[in-house]
């Protein structure tokens, strides 16, 4: 959520569910925060903060710092 992408997947259409065409996640960060995140096969993604869209997804990325630990390298 804090990078606007997966961090083990390479494409947003990897993480949609095998018969469907999009997936929609969101999640509350500190602050009581809520951010979605939308894809639909075709459509650019979505990002929304508190029901409000951003126009580039790069308005999102830093705003929320985070730090990705994986036991294998991703």
């Amino acid at each position: 959520m804090s990078f606007t992408k997966s961090s083990l997947l390479a494409t947003d259409t990897q993480n949609i569910k095998t018969g469907q065409n999009f997936f929609s996640i969101k999640g509350t960060f500190e602050g009581d925060q809520d951010v979605l995140c939308s894809y639909q096969v075709g459509q650019k993604k979505i990002m929304k903060e508190n029901g409000n869209d951003y126009t580039r997804l790069s308005e999102h990325i830093g705003k929320y710092p985070a730090v990705m630990i994986a036991p294998n390298g991703h």
